[in-house]
């Protein structure tokens, strides 16, 4: 069985199987024409189902052995859609309880593939973590003269010069990268994943400057590791305060425990970032942006000007607690 996100991918898989059928020389003979999404093979006792995840008893009584799903992180769009995704899952795996199951997805927020995702890193379910990233795939390439080669790799961002040393990239793929950068937006650390958090961060709805968090993780590693943990697991909780329905309010509240307990530099560089990423004052914003990029340079100021930030912040809303 495949499960695709919507009707119209559904028809677009099925046909796709279809397809390969047709043009399989020794392929199983079938019962029929193959109708409804489906193909039958007596001989094998066997089938083969389409469907979409929208219709949450699509496997419910039935016994599979191997299961796709397609796209997972998109399934059952609207209201309550991560309950609606849990529904559809817990059928799945009844269903498949003997057998296997692959999901497969473009990121699309902190929603239950996420959650099954990065729970399976920890060891923590019986699915086996996979993280494919752009470069992998070398058709993601663009051809270079010899003089733009040279320009580009004179005038490496400190990202690229991060993904040249620990992937092995070439001036084709920062060129592919740029461009593809440059169409995308935000949207490209999803639709073209390079690390397994930042892609989930810049899709769903989101109260917070997704953006911000992002260049945060990626302009922050040279920090310490401790900070630089903090800081990582912060703009994690950031995004899925959305999911708890935290206010903003009560963030801020948790960050003035998290300066006063632990007054180290990883506590304030990620009072700062916190501060950068909500929205609710631009001016303030852009000071905390600001401090944070020149925070190695004003050790002894620093908590002082932050402690003044974050109380003028969290005084901002203290009266709309929203």
């Amino acid at each position: 069985m495949t499960l695709a996100d919507t009707h119209r991918k559904t028809s677009d898989i099925f046909e796709i199987v279809q397809r390969y059928y047709n043009n399989h020389g020794e392929a199983p003979k079938r019962k029929g024409v193959g109708n409804s999404y489906r193909m039958d093979f007596p001989s094998l006792n066997s089938r083969f189902i389409c469907g979409t995840a929208a219709a949450s008893s699509e496997a419910r009584g039935g016994t599979f052995q191997r299961i796709h799903g397609s796209e997972v992180a998109f399934w059952c769009q609207g209201g309550n859609q991560k309950d609606k995704q849990r529904e559809v899952m817990a059928g799945l795996e009844e269903a498949a309880a003997e057998g296997e199951i692959v999901l497969e997805s473009t990121p699309n927020g902190m929603d239950l593939f996420h959650d099954i995702y990065n729970a399976a890193k920890r060891g923590e379910n019986d699915y086996t973590p996979i993280f494919l990233p752009w470069y992998m795939d070398e058709s993601n390439r663009v051809d270079v003269e010899l003089d733009e080669a040279e320009h580009i790799m004179l005038n490496l961002s400190d990202r690229e010069e991060e993904l040249i040393r620990l992937h092995q990239l070439d001036v084709n793929q920062i060129k592919w990268r740029r461009r593809t950068e440059k169409r995308l937006g935000p949207l490209f650390r999803q639709e073209h994943p390079e690390d397994d958090v930042s892609c989930f961060l810049t899709g769903g709805t989101c109260r917070f400057d997704t953006k911000i968090c992002v260049d945060l993780l990626e302009g922050y590693r040279t920090i310490s590791t401790n900070a630089y943990l903090v800081l990582k697991s912060a703009c994690s909780t950031l995004i899925r305060t959305r999911c708890a329905g935290l206010s903003r309010f009560r963030v801020l509240n948790t960050l003035s425990d998290v300066i006063l307990q632990k007054a180290c530099q990883a506590a304030t560089v990620v009072v700062l970032a916190l501060c950068a990423v909500i929205r609710l004052n631009r001016s303030l914003q852009s000071t905390a942006c600001s401090l944070l990029k020149n925070w190695r340079n004003m050790p002894s100021a620093f908590a002082r000007n932050t402690t003044m930030l974050f109380s003028a912040l969290k005084g901002k809303i203290t009266g709309t607690r929203s």
